[in-house]
């Protein structure tokens, strides 16, 4: 039996990109300025209850606006697809012990709408004014595939002239104690990529029909380093998707 030719099954173009990786502990500071010191600062009502996952992608976002000197550019109709790992761990933990502590303690209302799957892409709507569609998708180990599917079946049928695709992660998971502080050393990590229909770009981003026999959970650590690293780059950044085929992202 003859194997099938590779298909791709849907591609987009990379028109931008970027990608933070702070320490938690240093958090704090970008949420008063998330962007490069020359960029316009974001309103601080966006971030001051925002989870740090969500801080770091409105951080990795605002790197990429400076970047593409989209700086004064609209995005009115373009969409998100947020794509956090665990995102609100922290939070849940602290609430979670003080309401065993006390029955009568009352949980924030902040916490659902900052420490949720579709906080991230929400604030990002908010911050960039946007009218197209956002959500978030995967949540879990496996949420990079997740979400760089989701966002292709997005883009797939051209209707949007861009999408914002916001990957965040704390590395290594946190291991909270009763006041919701991490007791071991995490780092947030962030890459904010922007995908066109047809605008020329820095790379591009595509499933093909590869089937792959391996399905480990993808570190955004690794995709942050293939985006970071010196080109040119002659082998695409890969993924599995179990059943569906391979994600490939590439840089000029």
């Amino acid at each position: 039996m003859r194997d099938h030719p590779e298909e791709v099954l849907a591609a987009s173009t990379i028109a931008a990109f970027a990608t933070v990786s702070v320490p938690l502990t240093e958090i704090g500071a970008l949420r008063a300025r998330p962007g490069p010191p020359e960029a316009k600062p974001v309103v601080g009502k966006y971030l001051k209850n925002a989870d740090e996952q969500t801080v770091a992608g409105i951080s990795a976002l605002f790197h990429a606006l400076h970047s593409a000197g989209w700086s004064d550019t609209s995005f009115r109709d373009w969409g998100v697809v947020g794509v956090p790992r665990f995102l609100g761990r922290m939070s849940v933990a602290l609430t979670t012990c003080k309401y065993l502590e006390d029955p009568s303690y009352s949980v924030s209302p902040h916490i659902i709408p900052n420490q949720s799957l579709h906080s991230l892409s929400g604030t990002v709507s908010l911050a960039l004014s946007l009218n197209g569609p956002n959500f978030g998708v995967g949540g879990g180990p496996n949420a990079i595939p997740e979400g760089l599917l989701a966002a292709l079946s997005v883009m797939k049928d051209n209707a949007l002239p861009g999408l914002w695709v916001v990957v965040t992660q704390l590395d290594p998971d946190p291991i909270p104690n009763a006041a919701g502080a991490a007791t071991n050393a995490v780092n947030v990590l962030a890459a904010a990529i922007a995908l066109c229909p047809t605008q020329p770009g820095r790379g591009s981003l595509q499933l093909t029909s590869r089937q792959s026999t391996t399905a480990e959970p993808v570190s955004l650590g690794g995709l942050i380093q293939y985006l970071n690293a010196a080109p040119p780059k002659k082998m695409p950044w890969s993924c599995s998707v179990p059943g569906i085929g391979t994600l490939q992202l590439s840089l000029a």
